[in-house]
């Protein structure tokens, strides 16, 4: 495991610390580890007692004193926590009181049913050993059987049981308890359930799992509203000169005619009522007018209003899809659902807020196209209304780097500090660390700039495509993660570099929001890399990628004094002044400039603040492999018990708990386990290595039939099919399982084994003669048994197992070494090997081939019949696909030999330490090796680790296979078995 700590060193002074130790490590040993590696202790003994204290960095931060005994997976220590060594005993270790319980164990079943254990935070170890804290009396159980940790959450582990641990009909070496679990010890059923809440109680995980809930961002859609028309000019009107004088010309003629009085009055009358007509229709006209003109501005107040309102729902809606870094920093301690919300298929992924300031608007206003007949004031008042509403202050103005490909902050150097942090912080804070990876190439000037990023899980996290340190401020560690960057970027280019087009990706930045169409899904997890422009690294070689880097996932964030010190790249960028509140941001592909933006700025504290929080923090929905966990040597006996080197009874007894030892030996079964024995099925499980949480265990019969084991010269091949052959041995006697060896490389590999009761015989390249005798005689033991099991009316060798009939013969494990070299000497073996793979299964017989390449040498039906898949290092990624699916078995350090990966079905594959049994393994405990380093800005030095005197004790006395070897023939004689 991965640790980053801050240190209190006797003396006082703090320094950061990164720590790679196995999982298994206890809390003294890192303890003591801190003390002699000091180097102003110059490797001196640590004192006796030593332990740790720590202050957890949360937000309710705790301080606790350690256990020294306690696993450090199991510990509770956390990344970001601040540590100082202290001989105080922890609180729940003085005298027998162990804490108030906070679980509770029940027992469901078994010769202990009905009795109840108060389980205390922490870990609980469960056995038939009167010592244990939940002490059972089932002889099916292990005297040392499962630990149980008590914490946050419970989880139990597997401690090399002969039975182990049945959860929902499941064997597992570890899991985490529910409520409603029921899990099976032997022949005992237990529950276990919290009488706490888990935030009652301390934490026992080195991580906290965050969860991402699911989260509907909020969105506003576009509304367009309409401006009224604008008021007519109404159409001129002429005086009536015509109907006026036309009365009078008749009047005239009329009383020539008649000579009458009354033509005068008509004459007098006409004209007046034209008049008094041409008045009205006037005044009308006005009337309509103002009529329309106050039409005109009550709808325009209207539109207003409705406009005010809509852009106030807006302004809110874009406020909270680009939060602030308040609200960022707030989700952080309280780890809300604002942390890590970005999802890569959403519109939001990889957008940061600029700041904010005034963009368009998504309300619309459509005014009315031009009118001669409009009056023109009221016409230009309506435009003026529409370009009045056409953009909105107050919102977030935004970058995205799927868009731009690179953002640039430029502006006094302490103001773009503040600013371009809390660009950084935005991305880190929004972005899970499994989907966004985070690089700094600074300067030793602006090194306290960046030096928070440190403890982020985005700087290094297991989820990183890059090697090695994340952050430079110096020409030597920046040309070494600038080369790592270059090769990733290549890699996922496939090995083409080409420029960045000028349109790939664009997003609506006049508004602010991106554009509805798609983004393409880059390879992920996409990579940031922040630029100081004083940074002491090849400047052209920088913009190289920042221009072919967008394309593949990798985005560059500049930070420069002005702006014409930022390259071209930036296609988005922000130039400030001394005051933060009159910014000036540039869309250089849409052509748009934005001012006055206010930005927002964060200090190197807060930015501390919430890394060392974050630094404990893992995506619980994305798995990930922590290679440091796995330990890089372990030997047979540490994990099975050193008891198994030496005392023969050990080996009977868990033969007796195992259930394996038959009716004919001496010491065999008693009444009742032969009962239990018929009501279960046996299985194979052997311990074969160390995942560094628990044993690494395999069942032949479970995950079988039978096992395909890959690995390259120098691998540890040889060496694991040993500990898999002894991990067998010492849990089964010789009438559960047996073994036949091949070993194509002159029988060097099985040179001891041979002389273990359970072995039946052995056939090497020496004498190939044997080889078909052998294969002689494996069809006549098929035909044998087939016939037994007809005879029996038993469906396969496992059914008949169950019946505790004593004429039923163990399994036979058939174990090839070099098959390749087999096939290739004696190609008739092949059909034979393909023969028993098909019909082993129920006969019990199955086949563990060993080769170096299994192309072209595995045949597609032998090889779907190794449903069992080993892969140790492999020479390159096409052999580790052939054997695993995947190619991560090529990637395992050639000097770490023993490294492995097993699948064991669909999607699960388990990355493993082998055990290795050929060295000489002392009972007394040796210290597990534990790496520190000062952490200082992608430069990390060493601690060096003290040189003991006087290991040569060790060189002396048999080797540990030996030891096994001649302890499992004992155990077979003292039990009555043949030999």
């Amino acid at each position: 495991m991965h640790l980053r700590l801050s240190y209190v060193r006797p003396e006082g002074r703090t320094t950061n610390l990164g720590i790679t130790v196995d999982a298994t490590a206890l809390v003294g040993d890192l303890a003591r580890a801190l003390y002699r590696q000091d180097p102003a202790h110059d490797g001196a003994e640590a004192p006796g007692g030593l332990t740790l204290s720590v202050e957890r960095r949360t937000a309710q931060g705790t301080t606790a004193v350690l256990d020294p005994d306690r696993n450090l997976i199991e510990a509770g220590l956390r990344s970001g926590s601040l540590v100082r060594l202290s001989r105080e005993r922890p609180a729940d270790s003085v005298g027998k009181d162990r804490g108030p319980a906070v679980a509770q164990l029940r027992v469901l079943s078994g010769p202990d049913k009905g009795r109840e254990f108060a389980l205390p935070a922490g870990v609980s170890h469960i056995g038939r050993l009167p010592s244990c804290d939940v002490h059972l009396t089932d002889p099916l159980v292990s005297k040392r059987h499962a630990r149980v940790v008590v914490g946050e959450s419970i989880g139990i582990v597997d401690q090399g049981s002969a039975n182990g641990i049945i959860c929902g009909g499941v064997r597992v070496d570890k899991t985490i308890v529910g409520p409603s679990d029921v899990l099976r010890l032997g022949d005992t059923l237990v529950s276990i359930a919290a009488t706490r809440q888990a935030g009652t109680v301390e934490p026992t995980s080195p991580n906290i799992e965050f969860n991402r809930s699911p989260r509907v961002e909020p969105r506003f859609e576009p509304e367009t509203f309409r401006t009224p028309t604008a008021p007519s000019r109404p159409n001129p009107m002429r005086f009536p000169v015509v109907a006026m004088i036309a009365p009078l010309v008749m009047g005239i003629v009329l009383f020539a005619v008649t000579r009458s009085a009354m033509s005068i009055v008509f004459v007098v009358l006409s004209p007046l009522l034209m008049m008094g007509m041409y008045l009205d229709q006037r005044r009308s006209t006005a009337l309509q007018l103002k009529q329309q003109k106050t039409d005109f501005d009550t709808t325009l107040r209207v539109v207003a209003d409705e406009l005010t309102e809509a852009r106030e729902r807006e302004r809110g809606v874009r406020l909270a899809r680009h939060p602030s870094l308040v609200d960022m920093r707030r989700a952080v301690h309280l780890l809300g659902p604002l942390l890590w919300c970005r999802r890569p298929e959403a519109p939001g992924f990889l957008t940061v807020r600029l700041g904010v300031g005034a963009a368009r608007s998504l309300c619309g206003v459509d005014h009315p196209d031009f009118d001669a007949t409009a009056l023109p004031a009221y016409l230009a008042r309506a435009r003026e209304f529409a370009r009045t509403f056409e953009y909105i202050d107050g919102v977030p103005i935004v970058g995205d780097l799927r868009s731009a490909g690179a953002l640039g902050a430029a502006g006094p150097r302490g103001v773009v500090d503040g600013v371009a942090r809390g660009l950084l912080f935005q991305l880190v804070t929004q972005h899970s660390p499994a989907e966004l990876v985070v690089a700094v190439f600074a300067s030793p000037a602006s090194r306290s700039t960046w030096e928070w990023v440190e403890w982020l899980p985005h700087a290094g996290s297991p989820h990183s495509p890059l090697p090695g340190e994340h952050l430079a401020d110096n020409p030597g560690s920046g040309g070494l993660l600038l080369g790592a960057i270059e090769d990733l970027i290549s890699a996922r280019l496939g090995g083409g570099l080409g420029l960045r087009g000028s349109a790939r990706g664009d997003v609506d930045v006049e508004k602010g929001i991106p554009a509805p169409e798609d983004h393409p899904v880059p390879p992920l997890p996409a990579l940031v890399v922040m630029v100081d422009d004083d940074a002491p690294v090849d400047r052209a070689r920088l913009i190289r990628l920042a221009e072919t880097g967008p394309d593949v996932g990798v985005h560059v964030v500049w930070s420069a004094t002005q702006v014409e010190s930022l390259p071209s790249v930036c296609r988005t960028y922000v130039e400030l002044h001394a005051d933060v509140d009159s910014a000036i941001t540039g869309v250089v592909r849409h052509g748009l400039v934005s001012s006055p933006v206010s930005c927002e700025t964060l200090d190197a504290a807060e930015a501390a603040d919430a890394a060392l929080l974050l630094a404990p923090v893992v995506d619980s929905g994305v798995s990930a492999e922590d290679d440091t966990d796995v330990p890089p040597s372990v030997s047979t006996l540490d994990l099975v018990g050193h008891r198994f080197g030496r005392d023969p009874d050990a080996v009977v007894e868990r033969w007796r708990e195992d259930g394996s030892l038959g009716s004919a030996s001496g010491g065999g079964d008693d009444e009742g386990n032969a009962r239990r024995r018929r009501r279960r099925a046996g299985d194979l499980r052997a311990i074969v290595g160390s995942t560094g949480v628990a044993p690494m265990s395999l069942d032949l019969r479970s995950d079988g039939p039978h096992a395909l084991v890959g690995g390259t010269t120098g691998s540890g091949k040889s060496e694991f099919l040993q500990s898999w052959v002894l991990g067998m041995a010492t849990a089964h006697s010789p009438s559960r399982v047996t073994f036949l060896f091949v070993d194509y490389k002159g029988g060097a590999a099985f040179a001891d084994c041979v002389d273990l009761p359970h072995c039946v015989g052995q056939v090497t390249d020496l004498s190939q003669h044997l080889v078909r005798r052998a294969l002689t005689s494996l069809r006549a033991e098929i035909r044998h048994r087939e016939h037994l099991l007809n005879a029996k009316k038993a469906k396969d060798l496992v059914t008949l197992e169950k019946t505790g009939d004593p004429d039923c013969p163990p399994s036979l494990v058939i174990i090839v070494d070099e098959f390749a070299a087999l096939v290739q000497e004696i190609p008739e073996f092949v059909d034979g090997v393909v023969d028993v793979a098909q019909r082993g299964r129920s006969l019990g017989i199955h086949l563990v081939l060993a080769t170096q390449r299994p192309a072209g040498v595995i045949k597609d039906n032998l090889r779907a019949n190794t449903n069992l898949r080993i892969a140790l290092r492999m020479a390159d990624a096409d052999d580790s696909t052939d054997v695993l699916g995947v190619p991560d078995a090529a990637d395992f350090p050639p000097n770490i030999p023993g490294r492995a990966a097993a699948k064991t079905g669909p999607g699960r594959l388990t990355t493993f330490q082998a055990a290795y049994s050929g060295g000489r393994t002392s009972e007394t405990p040796t210290a597990p090796p534990i790496e520190v380093s000062e952490l200082r800005f992608g430069s990390p030095v060493a601690w060096e680790p003290p040189v003991d005197d006087g290991g040569a004790a060790g060189d002396e006395g048999p080797l540990d296979i030996s030891r096994i070897v001649e302890t499992v023939g004992r155990a077979a004689r003292v039990a009555g078995l043949p030999t």
